[in-house]
């Protein structure tokens, strides 16, 4: 006896320090996947926040050892080290900006210029001088590398192709001057107060000069575009846009646009980069935004005003990207971007400088004033990124209108980012949408019947082989659905429509036909059964539709559905999001089915069979005892289904044609935050703007899925508390 309560003792023991080991595993098992999605929550917020962060800048002032008053054009190295100075005389002058100012070396480029101007964005400079000399140079500093440090060497760049042209007209008094230096050649134009002069160089010393069509009245401005096809000209309060259409053709007035400015004002204009859009001011502190349209004829088109706190005396257009700074009356030095009105960085100092300009990686500032150069080292990482381009219409340079964009890469590289996360979270919710329609009916009600109505032999053959389904790759489903489903639905279009109305009502009709046969028949086929009964006429009606819809196609529809809708603005495309629903639908049947079908099956037997023993049909036991009970489980295969349904990669990503567009028309594509990632991040530079916003778009998904299986909780433990008492 004393020998077997010592056994029970140790057996009791061991069984209580396992009970503890797999206490403390369950738990730490619980609180490590709370802390893992804690920490991935974490990190996505930690890529995204610097998009969302201020711009800052680092100032340094030097004395200037020569009078700022002589200088006419002015340069900044990318490593902010080293300057260069283009005086009246034409020449050029090398400097360091370590401790101090220290001048380098001197190299005349041009005597006496008249005119100066630089090419963007390649730093090639043109002076011209009163008999129509031209001289195309670019000063730099040669790079190389001690066994201590690096050396920068002066040197001056001499084009001399281009240097060995001059304009024919002596007599021309030049107040402006603008080139730009072409793959085959190059163009430059030049105005007095009321002419303006193009000189196209082509390759193999063929050239020509060409007069605009037109005498203006006070030129105050001429610019030319990097293509060399369109010349803007500022004649008083008017700006004149001519443009041809190859560098063959003659110049041709496209557009003008005239607005009133003070009187003693100063109205500047500067291309962005590419050339597609331009900055204006009109000698106050408001700017405006112009960019060249395209549809029945070229113009320029306002998209966007900007407000700075004075005067605007100069603007300058970064290299990189489409921003831009404006200088104003009262020195503030202002940096926009093209998409934002409001600034982004202001720098405010105590008088306008003379020159300013920017180093061609954007990362340094140098302004000049009469005694003194102020550098300032800019970081603005993401200028690009605001929470209005992200959740609202942006109107971008040539489009007619503003709208939700999504693009990232383009043919050029001047071609700026468009980043509206609209369309993705759009797609998203719509795939998701249009899949639940499809699959919620036939899988919560596919479980109802397996589970209540159907035999116990079947149900062990269904069951098993509906969850096998799930054991299915999404990315065969996917390929199945574009290369197989999508050409037979747009050949068969109608039928496909006809099945979404007819099948139903065909299942219904049958269940009206069984319930009005005699008993003596309903009793020759065993319980839970009948699904065979209405299998053949389903099949039957299905292969009716597919045979006869192209004859009732041709009968309704003089050139086809396709068409018909078309003209009804209902444009359809063969991957579609009808195509998403059926393929995305079909994967998640499993997880509702499986999960709801177990609920109704665990409904206690005493509860159905007590309510058919008062005298309720299967029908009212079924929707007021076993459903209400099984509610809670049902609600939670739906949310399992729809946080299913949203994260999906592959199949979006094959079936919808990754179209990112705003349109509930269920015959068009769309693109998903799923797809996104998964198509862009491999391609996508480490820290960029388009890198982080991959990232919030991650959380914007993490955080939807946890919203949706948050409610879904919240809904299930409220049935369930609600229905407890049964």
């Amino acid at each position: 006896m004393n020998r077997a309560t010592s056994l029970l003792k140790e057996t009791n023991r061991a069984r209580l320090i396992k009970d503890k080991l797999i206490t403390v595993l369950v738990k730490a098992s619980g609180l490590g996947m709370l802390v893992g999605l804690f920490g991935i929550l974490i990190y996505f917020i930690s890529e995204t926040l610097p998009i969302f962060g201020t711009s800052t800048y680092q100032q340094t002032e030097y004395h200037l050892p020569v009078s700022g008053d002589s200088f006419i054009d002015v340069n900044i190295d990318n490593t902010g080290r080293n300057g260069t100075a283009i005086n009246n005389k034409g020449e050029v002058i090398y400097f360091s900006l370590d401790d101090d100012i220290k001048v380098i070396n001197r190299a005349l480029a041009q005597k006496d210029p008249v005119a100066i101007a630089k090419d963007s964005p390649q730093p090639w400079t043109a002076m011209l001088d009163a008999s129509g000399n031209i001289e195309v140079v670019m000063p730099e500093f040669i790079v190389s590398h001690s066994q201590t440090r690096k050396v920068y060497t002066p040197n001056l760049r001499v084009n001399r192709e281009l240097s060995a042209l001059r304009f024919d007209n002596p007599n021309f008094n030049t107040q402006y001057l603008d080139f730009s230096v072409l793959p085959a050649g190059a163009v430059l134009a030049r105005a007095s107060e009321t002419e303006v002069e193009v000189f196209d160089y082509f390759a193999g010393n063929s050239y020509r000069i060409v007069s605009l069509p037109m005498v203006f009245d006070d030129i105050n401005g001429l610019y030319i575009a990097r293509d060399g096809l369109y010349v803007v000209v500022l004649d008083g309060d008017t700006a004149k846009l001519f443009f041809r259409r190859t560098r063959t053709e003659e110049f041709r007035l496209a557009f003008q646009h005239q607005e009133k400015t003070q009187q003693g004002s100063n109205r500047e204009f500067n291309f962005l980069s590419g050339d597609k859009g331009a900055i204006v001011s009109n000698g106050t502190e408001d700017l405006e935004f112009w960019f060249l349209v395209f549809q029945n004829e070229r113009r320029l088109q306002t998209a966007r005003k900007y407000t700075t706190s004075a005067e605007v005396t100069n603007i300058l257009s970064e290299h990189t990207t489409k921003g831009f700074w404006t200088i104003g009356a009262d020195g503030t030095h202002s940096l926009f971007y093209a998409t934002r009105s409001k600034p982004i960085l202001n720098i405010s100092t105590d008088s306008p400088p003379l020159l300013s300009a920017l180093s061609q990686n954007d990362r340094y500032l140098m302004s000049v004033y009469q005694d003194k150069i102020q550098r300032f080292r800019i970081d603005a990482p993401h200028p690009e990124i605001s929470v209005k381009e992200l959740t609202q219409k942006v109107q971008y340079e040539g489009y007619s209108e503003p709208g939700y964009v999504w693009q990232t890469s383009a043919s050029a590289e001047d071609v700026e980012p468009k980043f509206s996360l609209v369309p993705l979270v759009f797609g998203t919710i719509k795939a998701a949408l249009y899949a639940m329609l499809f699959s919620v009916p036939i899988a919560v009600l596919g479980a109802v019947y397996t589970a209540y109505f159907m035999s116990t032999k079947m149900r062990n053959t269904i069951k098993p082989a509906i969850e096998l389904m799930e054991a299915l790759p999404t990315l065969v489903i996917g390929f199945l659905a574009a290369v197989w489903l999508a050409p037979i639905m747009e050949k068969n279009l109608l039928a496909f429509m006809l099945s979404i109305v007819v099948i139903p009502l065909t299942a219904l009709g049958c269940g009206g036909l069984w319930a009005s046969l005699p008993l003596r028949v309903k009793s020759q086929v065993p319980k839970g059964l009948h699904l065979i009964t209405l299998l053949p006429a389903i099949v039957l009606i299905w292969w009716g539709l597919f045979e006869y819809s192209p004859y009732l196609e041709k009968l309704f529809f003089d050139d086809g559905l396709i068409y018909f809708l078309a003209d009804k603005g209902w444009d359809y495309q063969q991957r579609n999001t009808l195509i998403v629903g059926i393929a995305m639908g079909f994967a998640v049947i499993p997880t509702i089915f499986t999960i709801s079908e177990d609920a109704i099956y665990s409904v206690p037997k005493h509860l159905s069979n007590g309510a058919l023993a008062l005298g309720a049909t299967e029908w009212q036991t079924l929707t007021r005892v076993v459903l209400l009970t099984a509610s809670p489980g049902i609600i939670s295969a739906i949310m399992l289904g729809l946080g299913r349904a949203m994260g999906e990669t592959m199949i979006v990503l094959t079936v919808t044609g990754n179209t990112p567009i705003t349109d509930w028309n269920v015959f068009e594509g769309l693109r998903s935050l799923t797809a996104t990632i998964a198509t862009e991040l491999p391609e996508s530079k480490v820290g960029s703007s388009h890198y982080r916003l991959l990232f919030l778009s991650a959380l914007i998904l993490f955080l939807f899925t946890f919203i949706v299986n948050s409610v879904g909780e919240s809904v299930r433990q409220r049935l369930r508390d609600k229905y407890r008492s049964l």
